[in-house]
Order: C-alpha cells, then structure tokens, then sequence
C-alpha cells in the first residue's frame, strides 16, 4: 500500500498550549487550518500541496519562521498578525507580487527565489522592511526569479 502522507492538520488541541516547533513537510497538505496554537514559534510545512496562506495562521501570533517553499502558492496572504516573524522561506512556489508583508517588521529573511517575479517594483514593495537583511532571489536549490535575467536595457537575457 502506498502512503501518500498526511493529508490535514488535525487533533493538535492537547498540544496547543505548548507546542513551540511543528514539522510537517512532504506531506499531502493543502491547507492550512486547524491551527489554533498561541505559543508555536516555528513551522515547517514545505514541499506540500498548499495552493494559498490564507487565514490558517491568524491563531499563530508568536510565529518566528515559516517555512512554506515547494507549494503551489500563488499570493502571499494571511501574515499580518505574525508581528515578529524573523525568516520566511516561499521559494520554488507560484509568486508574481510581493504583496502581504505590511505587517512584518521583524522580518530579517525572505527566501523568493524561482517564484515569477518580473519586476523591481516588487521588490521595492519591500523597502518598508527595515530589518530585511537578506532576500534570496536567486538560490542554487531553488532556481531564480524572472528579475535576476533582466538585463540593463530593461530586457530578458
């Protein structure tokens, strides 16, 4: 029989006054919801099926990393309650627009490589984060970002 890995995320009430770190990569989830955890500082949900963010973080205030490359993600939603995230990793998923990260002034790390992003005007959408001190558009694992092959002429390579 093959297992096609889990499928939700689900019977984490016990849990949800002290869990601090959740893992449930290369799974079959795809989405997120059943979160209710007031006090997780981490979550790893890459390599899934996850199409959107949506509100399936609101009950996660404390979340300093995410972790949601290898989706299907098309828009980044859902992440202004998460006031102190540090490190979000949405590489290799579907992003064209940098909308979403109002609310992330602590963030220090923003993994977008090989999603589509065309144009510097999605990246200046970021100047407001003040404590961004890295942002991956190009990475060896996860390919590039439509911008990186911009030439000076304004055209692709």
């Amino acid at each position: 029989m093959i297992d096609n890995g889990l499928k939700r995320i689900s019977n984490l009430e016990p849990l949800r006054m002290t869990l601090v770190s959740l893992c449930l990569c290369d799974q079959n989830i795809s989405i997120i919801e059943g979160l209710d955890m007031p006090c997780l500082r981490e979550l790893y949900l890459h390599r899934n099926c996850i199409k959107e963010i949506g509100d399936g973080l609101l009950a996660c205030p404390k979340l300093t990393k995410l972790w949601l490359f290898q989706n299907g993600i098309k828009t980044v939603s859902g992440l202004s309650n998460l006031n102190l995230l540090e490190e979000c990793w949405l590489q290799a998923n579907k992003i064209k627009k940098l909308d979403g990260f109002e609310y992330n002034q602590n963030l220090v790390y923003l993994g977008v490589a090989g999603n589509p992003i065309q144009t510097y005007g999605e990246l200046l959408k970021l100047k407001h984060l003040s404590n961004l001190q890295e942002l991956s558009c190009n990475d060896i694992h996860f390919g590039r970002c439509n911008i990186v092959d911009i030439t000076d002429s304004g055209g692709y390579k």
